[in-house]
């Protein structure tokens, strides 16, 4: 018998989301672009690079949405905000999320002059990721 791994429980809803879009393991690797043996590591692996399989469960959340939207218009997404990543272990359940944007606005250390630059400077970081990561941004300075 194979060991759980820390994604295990994302692994679990991963298969669920198959069922419920009917959609096959080959037609996930296909639409996500991510290979089926590394998809399998999700079971039973320890992550070895958290940012890389925080990427990997992204996509294959992304995925699945995306197929249950198409086949149910109406349908709640089968992941939601940080679920994937909390059943991947790759976040606790309840830990808070800080906001960059929101800890620049909030800090006492920084005039509003310089809250504003550092502002500019998180969207021009946050573009230039968007571009990268193939998605758009649309939060913006102030």
């Amino acid at each position: 018998m194979r060991s759980r791994g820390p994604a295990f429980d994302f692994w679990v809803a991963v298969q669920r989301g198959l069922d419920r879009t009917e959609m096959s393991l080959r037609e996930l690797v296909d639409r996500s672009g991510v290979s089926a043996t590394t998809i399998s590591r999700l079971q039973t692996a320890p992550a070895r690079d958290r940012r890389k399989r925080r990427e990997i469960v992204i996509k294959i959340a992304e995925t699945l949405n995306a197929a249950l939207a198409e086949r149910e218009p109406d349908a709640e997404p089968l992941f939601t905000g940080d679920d994937a990543l909390q059943l991947a272990g790759l976040i606790e359940s309840g830990e808070p999320r800080v906001s960059v944007r929101e800890s620049i606005l909030k800090s006492s250390e920084y005039d509003d002059r310089q809250k504003q630059a550092l502002l500019v400077l998180l969207d021009g970081l946050d573009a230039a990721n968007a571009r990268v990561n193939g998605t758009e941004r649309t939060e913006r300075a102030g």
